[in-house]
Parts: C-alpha cells; sequence; structure tokens
C-alpha cells in the first residue's frame, strides 16, 4: 500500500517536471516569453463623429495644417490649404502669392494726383497656376483713361489701352515648417499703348507710381518672403526692379523700384483685411511715391470683392493724393 502511494507521488512529480520543461508554465508561475496584450494608441482613441474631423479638417487646427499633411486630411481625403493662402474655413482669398490659384479679376482703379491729374485704369487680369501650384502666370490688360486738367488744360481727358502685362512667379524656397515661403518674381511689360497715351506723358514724378503707356519693353525681376503665422494671417514684404530693354527711342527709360510691405488677416466668416504699404522709386530723377492703402475684401463660395481706399504720405507734383479701388475676383 505504501509502496503504490510512493510510485504515484513520483510519476506526479516526473510529469510536472516534464511540462514544466517543455514550456508550459507550472502552477502560480508566467512564461516570461508571452507579451502582456495591450491596446496601442489608435485602438484606444475614440474615433470622433464626422462633424469634428470635417472642423478639423477645416482648419480648426492650424498647428496641424502648418505641419503638412496632417492625419485628418488623410482621413478625410482632402488636403490642407495652404499656409496663409486661405481665409478660416477654407475659403482661398487669392491674396497670397505663395499660394496661386485659377482666378479672373476685374478692378477699377482711381488715383488722384497732385498737381490736379487724376487716372482712372479698368484692369482685368487672368491667373493660372503652373509647375503643380509651385508658381503663376498672370495676364493683366489695363483701360486707361486720363484727366489732364491740371497739367494739360487744353487737351483734358484722353484714354486707351494701356501696356499689357505678363507676371509669372515661382516658390523658390520654403521652410520645413512651411511657414516661410520665398517667392521669385518676373514681370514684363509690353508697349502696347494707344498713340494718344503716348503722345500725352504724365508730369514728372508720376512714372514712379505707374507702368501705363511707357512705349517701352519693360523687364521687372523681384521676390517675395511670405511668413504665415497661421493659415488665416500672413506677413508678406515684396521688391521688384523695373527697367526697360528697349522700345521707343523718344520716350523716357524706365529704372525704378517697387517695394511693397502687406499683411492679410482673414476671419471665419470669409471677410478679411488687408494694409498694404508702398514705396515705388524712380532711380532716374529720385523721387518716391510713398502710398498706404488698407484693403476690405470678403470671400464666398470662392468670389471675393473688394474695396481699397489709399493715400499718399509726403505727396510731390505728379505723385498719389489718394485714391481708391473696387474689384471682384472669381477662382476657380
Amino acid at each position: 500500500m505504501v509502496r503504490n502511494v510512493i510510485t504515484s507521488l513520483l510519476c506526479v512529480l516526473t510529469a510536472s517536471t516534464v511540462f514544466g520543461q517543455s514550456g508550459v508554465p507550472l502552477l502560480g508561475q508566467t512564461d516570461p516569453r508571452v507579451v502582456p496584450f495591450e491596446r496601442t494608441p489608435f485602438e484606444s482613441a475614440t474615433i470622433p463623429d464626422p462633424q469634428s474631423r470635417f472642423h478639423w479638417a477645416a482648419g480648426a487646427d492650424p498647428a496641424a495644417s502648418l505641419q503638412g499633411d496632417s492625419p485628418m486630411a488623410t482621413l478625410t481625403g482632402e488636403p490642407n490649404p495652404p499656409p496663409g493662402g486661405a481665409a478660416a474655413g477654407g475659403q482661398n482669398n487669392g491674396t497670397n502669392p505663395a499660394a496661386p490659384a485659377t482666378s479672373f479679376s476685374a478692378s477699377n482703379e482711381f488715383y488722384r494726383l497732385r498737381g490736379g491729374d487724376s487716372i482712372n485704369t479698368v484692369y482685368t487680369r487672368f491667373k493660372y497656376p503652373w509647375f503643380g501650384g509651385k508658381g503663376a502666370v498672370t495676364l493683366e490688360i489695363p483701360y486707361v483713361y486720363y484727366d489732364l486738367s491740371g497739367s494739360a488744360p487744353s487737351v483734358p481727358h484722353i484714354g486707351g489701352l494701356g501696356d499689357i502685362a505678363i507676371n509669372t512667379s515661382y516658390n523658390l524656397w520654403q521652410s520645413e515648417s512651411k511657414k516661410l515661403t520665398v517667392v521669385g518674381l518676373l514681370n514684363s511689360f509690353i508697349p502696347t499703348a494707344d498713340n494718344l497715351l503716348l503722345g500725352r506723358p504724365l508730369p514728372e514724378g508720376s512714372l514712379a507710381a505707374f507702368n501705363l503707356g511707357t512705349g517701352k519693353y519693360v523687364l521687372a525681376p523681384g521676390v517675395a518672403f511670405v511668413y504665415a503665422f497661421a493659415p488665416n494671417f500672413f506677413v508678406a514684404p515684396l521688391y521688384l526692379f523695373e527697367a526697360s530693354a528697349f522700345g521707343n527711342e523718344d520716350r523716357p527709360d524706365i529704372r525704378r523700384g517697387k517695394f511693397k510691405l502687406f499683411a492679410m488677416y482673414a476671419w471665419e466668416s470669409g471677410a478679411y483685411l488687408l494694409p498694404e504699404f508702398q514705396a515705388l522709386t524712380n532711380y532716374l530723377n529720385g523721387s518716391t511715391d510713398f502710398y498706404l492703402a488698407p484693403e476690405f475684401g470678403y470671400t464666398l463660395k470662392g468670389t471675393t470683392v473688394f474695396v481699397k481706399p489709399g493715400f499718399g504720405i509726403g505727396v510731390k507734383t505728379g505723385e498719389r493724393e489718394w485714391g481708391l479701388v473696387i474689384g471682384a475676383k472669381i477662382n476657380f
């Protein structure tokens, strides 16, 4: 009897030893090869409802949109708006040089010059992005009306087609944060102005402000620095140097610089404010036209309307005393 009990105990101990060595843990032991199951952050997260995803993708998280493709942009299948290129809510108002969009615009620009003259110009512009949206080409056609009652009372009113411009831009460099973009510019002006405009030049100094009826082929290389603090807020200084290459020898040569500093802030409603400072210098006579013009605009479903009053600073004869620009733009 005792021998049978001892034999049974030996069998149990032998079986336990064999199973323990074969990888089956004994009672109370933990197999070190087994990793406890843990939920990943993605599995543990609660997926937001579709409405919240829409608001995030539309720009409610500007920090994510400034860092490239955000997770919500991937989930929704929609790219983030370009930094500083869209108003809150995802509408592009077309004011950012670093975020070009296909657009057609028409505007009326009126300027009152010191000395009694005035210029009214109707512009039509068509902009088309190229190089995958890294740049754009813009065709600009002006129709000019002069009131020269101050400088030429005998022939006070003339008008006609001005110099057509072809303006190009390309994003040369962008920081890793996508906040700073360097934009290369190259504008060219073709002497298409009517003979009436060529025959009645503006007073000295006014060429610092206008590219209308010069009688010259003019090239204008330049650069812009666009810094986007948020998708709906950017600041951009810009400089262009204009020089006549060839053309009518009887017309004055062109050597002038155009410096502009402007900022844009857009609200969720689609309204935006764009104040702009201009310093336009004629290097041949040393005159400089200083001008300040705040632009007020509103964008709705791809259409932007704007008004831009302005006034001159330290105005001299032939320079702008005040002005008013109104216009509309359609983004496609």
